[in-house]
């Protein structure tokens, strides 16, 4: 929502434009906030430093005569940080209108002797339409995450039953250990963390923390579903209150992560196998076992 004390910047180099639009504002804005505004490129600077609540483009800030419209709303949106920008054109062609909103743009407004009528109005217009499309971003974000908990829910089948999880010693991690669980949660999250900032999973490189912590739940017993619970603690906790971009990151780098842990425990198990067999076949010729893993319990 657009307030009295709204901090609006004007990109434009126009004087009589600049003087149309502090005119056509005066009843809109209080006047210690008012229209700051400046040539393209001190304007872009300008945008990169402070943060302005509306944002007024005219059509032809770059001397283009409304020829790169694509090109001007492009060098404006990446430093707008999702505030609404309304563009400001002389001569009112509805190609014009549309190249501004498919460009970015929320609203275009022709410049003429109704701008005092028309701009509060189409300021006002942008900065609902943005919010509504901020809402409608986060809605869908929070979708894609639950369907992908429900996913991974899916995938490891139903929860075994109480007896049935005793006797064949699959209690969860979460209920059989719970405060190493939460230490490798919080292991977890900063793997995540390391893989959104440095992306070095998409590499070879395999971070010794994640071969620990993968040693770690093969010594507890531990479990695809249990690796799958500890990916769904981090992720909800990584994500609440990330916007929509950087949560969707975390779900892809997450979802990387699980598996190449998934990976890593299914080889812990394999070595593991096949040091009993070994020690199995030593013991049958009359020879010392071998091949077991240092340090390592032999199921």
């Amino acid at each position: 929502m657009v307030t009295p004390a709204a901090a609006i910047l004007l990109i434009s180099d126009d004087g009589a434009l600049r003087q149309a639009v502090t005119s056509a504002l005066s009843d809109f804005v209080a006047p210690s906030s008012g229209v700051v505004a400046a040539p393209l490129a001190a304007a872009l600077s300008r945008l990169a430093a402070n943060r302005y609540d509306v944002i007024l483009v005219d059509a032809d800030a770059d001397g283009s005569g409304s020829n790169d419209l694509d090109g001007l709303i492009g060098a404006v949106l990446p430093l707008a940080h999702g505030r609404p920008i309304v563009v400001l054109d002389r001569n009112g062609s509805p190609d014009t209108a549309l190249t501004v909103l498919r460009a970015g743009a929320q609203e275009h407004v022709t410049i003429g002797s109704d701008l005092a009528s028309r701009l509060p109005w189409a300021i006002r217009c942008a900065a609902e339409r943005q919010s509504f499309i901020r809402s409608l971003t986060a809605a869908l974000q929070q979708e894609h995450h639950d369907s992908e908990l429900r996913g991974l829910k899916a995938m490891c089948g139903p929860a075994p039953l109480a007896v049935s999880a005793r006797s064949f010693g699959s209690t969860p991690l979460a209920v059989k250990a719970p405060a190493l669980f939460e230490d490798m949660v919080r292991t977890y999250q900063s793997l995540l963390d390391s893989a959104l900032e440095e992306k070095a999973l998409k590499g070879k490189h395999m971070p010794e923390t994640l071969n620990e912590l993968a040693d770690q739940l093969g010594t507890l017993d531990a479990s695809p579903r249990d690796i799958v619970e500890l990916h769904k603690a981090a992720i909800n906790a990584k994500i609440d209150g990330q916007t929509p971009s950087k949560a969707k990151a975390y779900v892809e780098e997450g979802r990387l992560l699980m598996v190449r842990l998934m990976g890593l425990l299914a080889s812990f198990y394999r070595t593991l196998s096949w040091g009993s067999n070994n020690r199995r076949g030593a013991g049958q010729l009359g020879q010392p076992m071998a091949g077991a893993l240092p340090g390592k319990r032999v199921r």
